[in-house]
C-alpha cells in the first residue's frame, strides 16, 4: 500500500502530505451521515494526522471508554482510528455508500457557521502528492517568520520562545517556514540540496533484495515484473511494488527516499502482524477454544489475555492472564492442574480455570 489521500469537501482540491509533514485538516469518519470519530492535524499520507500540539482526536462511538487521544492512541507518530479495525473502516468506505466512510476538510476552508460533512470525500487520484500549499499549512497567528521545526515564532506567543537548533551546524533554525527541510537552517538546507545523492528504482530494489534473502532466491527485477507475479514469491512482489510506487518521484534525494521506504516497510510489518493476529483468533474459534471465560456468579466476561488475580491450591497467589498464568515469573504448583482459580474483578467470586 502506497500513500493515499482525499479531496477536501469545501474547496475540492486534494489534501497533500510529504510524509513527515502535511496540510492542516480535519478528518472525519461517517456512519450513515453521522460523525462517529474525527481528528485534526497535519495529514500524514496514510489516512491519519500527525500527533502534536496542533492536533486532537475525538471518538464519539458509544462503546468508547475515553475520548482522550493519549488514552485511546497506541501509535507513536500519528493518531490511530478507533471506531473499528482499520481494514473494516476501509471496507466501509468502499462499500459504495456515500454517507459512510472518510471525509476531509482543509482547516483554512472551514468556517464557524459551516455544517459538518454528511457525505464522504472523493479519493485523490494523485495520492496526496504535490508541493504543500501555504494557504493550507498550519499557521500560528504571529509574525511572518516561524521556526521550521516547531513552527513557533522567535518570541512572544504566550511567552514561548523557539530554542530549536540545526542538527547539522548547531545554530538556531528560526527562519522562514517555507524551507521545510527537517529543521535545517537555511545555509545547511542549501548545502544539502547541492549535494544530493540520488537513489534509482534499480538501486532501491537491489538494496531491498540484499536484505530480503540470499542471492539464490528469486526477486523481481522491477515493478512491472513484480506486478506480473513472475518470480514465484508474492511477498517479494509486494515489497517491490510498495517501495517503488510508495516513493515515486523521490529519486533525486536518496536519503529522504530511503527514510520514506523504511516508513513504508514499518507500516507493512504492522499490517502483517494484524493479519497474523486475526488468523490466530480464527484458529482458536475453529478449534472450539474460547477467548473468554464467564464468571459463574455475575456473568462477567473475562478475556483470557486480560491480567487477572489467580490463586492456587498450594497457597500461591499472583497476577497473570489466563493464557499465560504459568508465566510472568509466577511458579504455579501443582502445574497443569485444574485446581487454580481466577478471582472475578466485578464481584470477587473465585472461578475454576478450565484447562
Amino acid at each position: 500500500m502506497g500513500c493515499f489521500s482525499y479531496m477536501c469537501k469545501k474547496c475540492g482540491t486534494s489534501v497533500r502530505s510529504i510524509s513527515f509533514n502535511g496540510e492542516y485538516c480535519t478528518l472525519y469518519f461517517l456512519v450513515e451521515g453521522k460523525i462517529v470519530e474525527e481528528m485534526r492535524g497535519r495529514y500524514d499520507s496514510y489516512g491519519r494526522v500527525f500527533k502534536g500540539d496542533d492536533s486532537y482526536h475525538k471518538l464519539y462511538h458509544p462503546n468508547a471508554e475515553s475520548s482522550n487521544p493519549e488514552q485511546i492512541d497506541t501509535s507513536i507518530d500519528s493518531h490511530d482510528w478507533k471506531y473499528a479495525e482499520w481494514g473494516e473502516m476501509v471496507g466501509m468506505h468502499f462499500e459504495g455508500k456515500n454517507d459512510t466512510g472518510f471525509a476531509i476538510i482543509h482547516q483554512s476552508c472551514f468556517r464557524d457557521d459551516d455544517d459538518e460533512p454528511t457525505i464522504i470525500s472523493d479519493d485523490d487520484p494523485d495520492q496526496g502528492w504535490g508541493k504543500m500549499r501555504k494557504e493550507f499549512k498550519y499557521e500560528v497567528d504571529c509574525g511572518a517568520h516561524r521556526c521550521c521545526v516547531c513552527e513557533w515564532p522567535s518570541e512572544g506567543n504566550g511567552g514561548y520562545t523557539c530554542e530549536c537548533v540545526c542538527p547539522v551546524c548547531g545554530v538556531k533554525v528560526f527562519d522562514d517556514i517555507t524551507i521545510e527541510d527537517h529543521g535545517k537552517c537555511r545555509d545547511c538546507h542549501k548545502e544539502r540540496l547541492n549535494n544530493l545523492q540520488p537513489i534509482s528504482d534499480e538501486e532501491l530494489i537491489e538494496i531491498a533484495k540484499n536484505g530480503y534473502s540470499d542471492f539464490l532466491t528469486p526477486f523481481p527485477e522491477d515493478v512491472v515484473v513484480a506486478g506480473q507475479h513472475k518470480c514465484g514469491d508474492s511477498l517479494a512482489d509486494f515489497v517491490v511494488i510498495e517501495l517503488i510506487e510508495g516513493t515515486e518521484g523521490e529519486e533525486a534525494d536518496g536519503v529522504e527516499r530511503l527514510y520514506h521506504a523504511i516508513r513504508l516497510m514499518e507500516k507493512a510489518v504492522e499490517q502483517i502482524e494484524g493479519v497474523k493476529e486475526s488468523l490466530t483468533l480464527k484458529i482458536i474459534e475453529m478449534e472450539g477454544d474460547t477467548i473468554e471465560e464467564t464468571c459463574e456468579n455475575c456473568n462477567y466476561k473475562l478475556n483470557k489475555d486480560e491480567p487477572i488475580t489467580i490463586e492456587g491450591t498450594a497457597l500461591v497467589h499472583g497476577t497473570a492472564s489466563l493464557n499465560d498464568f504459568q508465566e510472568e515469573g509466577i511458579e504455579w504448583i501443582p502445574k497443569h492442574s485444574n485446581d487454580e482459580e481466577w478471582i472475578c474483578p466485578q464481584c470477587g467470586t473465585k472461578n475454576k480455570i478450565a484447562l
